[in-house]
């Protein structure tokens, strides 16, 4: 990753490995909840204008001159830190007949970047409402999903940090309450405070981009320090969440906190080996036994949450079955503190994780991540660093490191039918 002069740091992956062009630029800050909502607007706004494509319809028509490429702008939390995310995927050039595509795909990223549908110091006002009307309709509609619910409600829940209450998008009266001028500060903001990073990968020329990407306009000229990407907190008293709905099956998610926990380090490959073996794959001890087994669920699952220090196991299951799958559960882990599980499945699980590291590097998406996160962590580990890390890990370690997870938070959702 370099720093340009203009406050860019670029990072270009030359590879013929994959046959598009990857363009990612995001526009970091620290995630605080009242900038969540007006950062997500500018997001939608920013995707579906420009004062050069002023419409959806302008811009499609773009893209397809680029050959059928994709563009997003989208907002995420990943720790502490708040992304503005712009992605371009371009075909390989070498099928456009001498045409500039990855230059004219810059000069597009560009114009949707710097140069908003802005006048007279406001976006559009009907444009505005618009957007505005379909970001709550949206926001709203992600929790006819009882999953994603009762999720939102045990992450509540969870976190003491109020900031970290809320998701990526806000919350409902914080999006009706966005206003025009605040999105046009949200945007004078992003240019001028934010950290930026970008990544092109694929059968790029590498000292032609850096050529165009120095020209941009100077940014980061007030950059704010960021939070620590990683977010810790004391642990709490246990708290319960219960919801009731009609549906056909109840649903359990627990989380853990990782304590003593480093995302930026090696113990990033300690958590996700803990939870694998505990229920994240299809070999786990919560699979084998409360599923496949004993048939008292309908899916299990845990997985890692690194940058947030916490752990999630999340269930399908009938309400009659409840208290007994939340025994397993703690019962699963206390097994792992106690070294009770076999090497045969610790070296399969070991074994499956990597195979997944090694296909990960068919997916250009995943190199491009790797390299962005590395820049915000400060920990660089490639493909093959991980594979070493996670082989010399031993079962004493895991059983170790199972130690310092601490159960803090119950989310049930109790189906009524």
């Amino acid at each position: 990753m370099e720093k340009l002069s203009n406050g860019i740091n670029l990072d270009l992956i030359c590879t013929d490995q994959f046959e598009s062009v990857k363009i990612v630029v995001d526009f970091c800050q620290s995630f605080e909840k009242e900038s969540a909502a007006p950062r997500a607007m500018l997001a939608r706004i920013l995707e579906n204008s420009s004062q050069a494509f002023s419409n959806r319809q302008l811009i499609a028509r773009q893209l397809n001159r680029l050959y059928g490429a994709h563009f997003s702008v989208s907002t995420v939390r990943f720790g502490q830190i708040s992304k503005i995310r712009f992605s371009l995927k371009l075909p390989n050039p070498n099928i456009a007949d001498g045409y500039p595509l990855v230059e004219k795909g810059l000069a597009f990223l560009f114009e949707q970047i710097y140069r908003p549908l802005i006048i007279n110091d406001l976006f559009p006002e009907v444009f505005f409402q618009t957007e505005k009307k379909n970001f709550l309709a949206e926001y709203l509609a992600a929790f006819d999903d009882k999953s994603y619910k009762l999720h939102r409600q045990a992450l509540m829940k969870y976190f003491s940090d109020p900031n970290m209450q809320v998701s990526p998008e806000g919350d409902a009266d914080s999006i009706k309450k966005l206003k025009n001028f605040l999105i046009v500060e949200a945007f004078k903001q992003m240019l001028l405070t934010n950290h930026v990073a970008m990544s092109v990968s694929g059968p790029i020329e590498k000292e032609n981009i850096k050529k165009i990407i120095a020209r941009w306009p100077i940014l980061s000229t007030e950059s704010a320090a960021l939070k620590d990407l990683n977010y810790r907190q004391e642990t709490h008293n246990f708290t319960k969440v219960r919801l009731y709905e009609r549906g056909d099956q109840s649903l359990i998610e627990d989380v853990y906190s990782l304590i003593d926990y480093n995302y930026s380090s090696e113990q990033r490959f300690l958590a996700i080996l803990f939870s694998r073996l505990l229920g994240g794959s299809s070999q786990s001890l919560l699979f084998s036994d409360i599923r496949e087994k004993r048939h008292l669920v309908y899916y299990v699952n845990s997985s890692i949450i690194g940058q947030d220090s916490l752990m999630v196991i999340q269930a399908g299951l009938d309400k009659n079955n409840l208290v007994e799958v939340e025994k397993e559960i703690r019962a699963q882990i206390t097994n792992i503190k106690h070294g009770n599980f076999s090497d045969k499945l610790f070296a399969s699980i070991k074994k499956e994780l990597t195979t997944g590291i090694i296909s990960s590097e068919d997916y250009q998406g995943s190199a491009v991540e790797n390299h962005l996160n590395s820049f915000l962590s400060g920990y660089k580990v490639d493909p093959n660093d991980a594979i070493r890390i996670i082989n010399s890990v031993t079962k004493d370690q895991v059983s170790d490191f199972s130690r310092h997870s601490i159960e803090q938070t119950e989310a049930l959702l109790i189906n009524e039918n």
